[in-house]
């Protein structure tokens, strides 16, 4: 079971933008990047203690 925070908590919602028109223009690059995306934010998010609740396709949703 997650483990949820309580008191005060920040929410952090990101989005490629754009990103179905990226993934059909560079469609053998589009798994990779969106993998680089999303390593970069879980290393930003777990870096400060943050968990991240919903991870889908190019967008995630975090609370630290």
């Amino acid at each position: 079971m997650l483990h949820l925070p309580n008191g005060t908590v920040t929410f952090l919602f990101t989005d490629i933008e754009g990103s179905t028109k990226i993934a059909q223009k560079y469609p053998d690059q589009w798994e990779a990047l969106r993998q680089r995306h999303h390593a970069i934010l879980h290393t930003a998010i777990e870096s400060h203690d943050g968990i991240i609740f919903q991870d889908e396709r190019d967008r995630l949703d975090d609370q630290p």
